[in-house]
């Protein structure tokens, strides 16, 4: 059977995985992502949705998350093989946030993510979401990027409150964007 392009990528970001990594699987045309870790063997531990907690229109739109088309109000820990969950997204390895945080051993890091399996947790799109799961495996301390990333897509202005909370990791993300150039201004140790 012959391979796609984007199988082949992702065969060739595998074999440069190494347990603790954090793999990031872009959906929508890069619109969020999903996050897992990569604990050897082929497999990734991930956030996801818990098929018996599918969930209702009058559910909280912030708890709320869809995939393939069904709602959910409920993550559940999997460990799951590294294609299944790729599907057809070009996945990467993504250990970005080290630049801020030290990750921890990979034993600890791995030994994080399996103690989670099978354990139901409860999701928020902004604050506890599959890459929230995921740098906390790593890090011990869990971060979503994708919080601050569609909050400036929907939102230009922020409040310094706002700017402190985020800027531990932001940072790097805000300079791009031309609207807040006047962001050093408020870094101040």
């Amino acid at each position: 059977m012959t391979q796609t392009p984007i199988q082949r990528h992702n065969q060739t970001v595998l074999a440069s995985l190494e347990k603790g990594d954090l793999v990031e699987f872009p959906r929508f045309k890069g619109i969020y992502s999903h996050w897992a870790v990569y604990v050897g063997d082929n497999n990734v531990v991930h956030l996801t949705g818990d098929p018996n907690a599918q969930s209702s229109v009058n559910a909280n739109p912030s708890h709320v998350f869809y995939i393939c088309g069904v709602m959910y109000s409920k993550a559940k820990v999997q460990l799951d093989n590294f294609f299944a969950v790729a599907a057809k997204s070009k996945a990467r390895k993504n250990n970005n946030k080290d630049i801020i945080f030290s990750p921890d051993d990979t034993g600890s890091i791995v030994q994080r993510a399996l103690n989670k399996i099978g354990d139901d947790i409860g999701y928020h799109i902004l604050w506890k979401n599959c890459e929230y799961f995921a740098s906390w495996c790593r890090y011990g301390e869990g971060w979503s990027n994708q919080r601050g990333s569609l909050y400036l897509k929907y939102r230009r202005r922020f409040s310094y409150l706002e700017l402190k909370i985020n800027i531990k990791y932001k940072i790097y993300s805000y300079l791009k964007y031309e609207e807040i150039s006047y962001l050093p201004f408020y870094i101040k140790n």
